[in-house]
């Protein structure tokens, strides 16, 4: 695959591109990873961004298929996906 710059994209060794991340989502994952889940409310205050951006934020993430969304309504949290070796 190449780049807008003609650069071939460059892939790990499981043949996948990598994944880019911005610093938001970033921030997530280290307070997920430091944590073991995180609630939309936790990216709101974390980030002090509106709620539908935070949503925004979380969906990128499951979407990446690097968070999972476990329980619904109020008690929605996100969890990082364990990945099978």
């Amino acid at each position: 695959m190449r780049t807008l710059c003609g650069m071939e994209k460059n892939s790990d060794e499981t043949g996948k591109e990598p994944v880019r991340l911005s610093a938001e989502e970033l921030a997530i994952l280290d307070y997920t990873h430091q944590f073991g889940s995180v609630t939309l409310s936790n990216v709101i205050d974390i980030h002090r961004i509106p709620r539908r951006t935070a949503q925004r934020r979380l969906q990128t993430l499951v979407s990446k298929g690097i968070l999972e969304k476990f329980n619904q309504g109020p008690a929605t949290q996100y969890r990082i996906l364990a990945r099978s070796k």
